[in-house]
C-alpha cells in the first residue's frame, strides 16, 4: 500500500504499479493476488472491483476507501490513508501481543509443571509414603489421590480437553455463540478492558479513515462495525447506523446502545457539532 502510494504519486499507471509490486514481492501468495488484480484491471474492472475479488486479503473497509477515491480520482490519498491506518493497527496489535506474551508463557509453564508433578513426580512419592506405613494429612492424601487419578485416566482427561476445545470452537463460530463469548470477554477483569480498547480504537480509526475518504456515514458505520473484532460492539454500531439513517445524528444513537463509554460519545458529539468529525475520530483513536 505504501509503495502504491509512491508509484501513483510519481504518475505511474496503476496496472504498471501493481505489476512492479508483483515482480518485486517475496511473498508467493501476495504475488499471485497482485498478478490476478493486474489481469482483472486490464480486463476492464476498476481497482476496487479487482481488490474485492480477493476479499480474503483486502478487508471490506480497504475496498470501500479505494472505491471512494476511485470516484474522486485521487488514488494516492487513498493509499496514504490506508497505509497510515495499517501501520497504526499493526503497531497496536504488536503492543497488545507483547503485553500478553509474558502472562501466557507463565500460564503455559504453570500448566506444564502441574502435569509433570501429577503424572510423574507425585505417583512415585505415593509409593514411598505407602511403604512407610504412616498416616498422611488429609491435604496430602487428597493431592496424592488426584495425582493417581491423573496418571491413571490421563487419556480420558485428554479426550475431555479436546472435546471442550472443539465445542468451544463450534459454539464460537455460531452467530449467537460469538456474541455471547465476545460479551463475556468484555467482563473479564483487565483482559476485558484491553478487548474494549482494541474495539474502540479500531472503530474510531476505521470510521475516521472511511469518512475522510468520502465514504457516506451509514456505509462507513457498517464497514467499521466488522472491523472492531467484537460482536457486541458490531451489533451496537449497526444499531447506531439505523439511528443515523432515521436522521438522529451519530452521537445520540451511540448513547442509546449503552455500549460506548461517555468520553467516546462526547468526542464524537463535539466533532459532529463543530463539523470536525474526521479529526475528532482521529483524536479518539489516538487516545485509545
Amino acid at each position: 500500500t505504501r509503495q502504491l502510494a509512491a508509484f501513483t504519486r510519481a504518475g505511474i499507471p496503476i496496472v504498471d504499479s501493481i505489476n512492479l509490486l508483483a515482480a518485486t514481492t517475496k511473498n508467493k501468495r501476495m504475488k499471485e493476488v497482485l498478478v490476478d488484480m493486474a489481469r482483472a484491471v486490464n480486463g476492464g474492472l476498476t481497482l476496487p472491483q479487482a481488490a474485492k475479488l480477493n476479499s480474503k486479503v483486502f478487508p471490506s473497509y480497504y475496498v470501500a476507501i479505494l472505491d471512494a477515491s476511485d470516484r474522486s480520482g485521487d488514488l494516492t490519498a487513498a493509499f496514504e490513508t490506508l497505509s497510515s491506518y495499517l501501520e497504526r493497527d499493526l503497531a497496536s496489535v504488536r503492543a497488545v501481543k507483547s503485553a500478553l506474551y509474558y502472562p501466557i508463557i507463565l500460564i503455559v509453564l504453570a500448566i506444564a509443571t502441574v502435569i509433570v508433578l501429577c503424572a510423574i513426580v507425585l505417583p512415585r512419592f505415593s509409593v514411598l509414603f505407602a511403604s512407610l506405613g504412616i498416616q498422611l494429612p488429609l491435604a496430602t492424601r487428597s493431592l496424592m489421590n488426584f495425582a493417581l487419578f491423573v496418571s491413571t485416566w490421563w487419556w480420558l482427561l485428554s479426550l475431555l480437553v479436546v472435546g471442550a476445545i472443539s465445542s468451544f470452537i463450534y459454539f464460537y463460530r455460531r452467530e449467537d455463540g460469538r456474541f455471547f463469548i465476545d460479551r463475556l470477554f468484555l467482563r473479564i477483569p483487565i483482559f476485558g478492558s484491553v478487548v474494549e480498547l482494541i474495539a474502540l480504537e479500531r472503530f474510531t480509526r476505521v470510521l475516521g479513515s472511511l469518512a475522510n475518504a468520502g465514504v457516506p456515514l451509514p456505509d462507513a458505520l457498517l464497514l467499521s462495525a466488522s472491523a472492531t473484532g467484537n460482536k457486541k460492539y458490531e451489533k451496537a454500531i449497526k444499531s447506531t447506523r439505523e439511528g443515523v439513517l432515521q436522521g438522529a445524528g451519530l452521537a445520540e444513537p451511540l448513547v442509546a446502545t449503552k455500549t460506548f463509554p461517555a468520553e467516546t460519545v462526547q468526542i464524537i458529539r463535539v466533532g459532529e457539532q463543530s463539523g470536525q468529525l474526521v479529526s475528532q475520530l482521529g483524536h479518539a483513536a489516538e487516545y485509545y
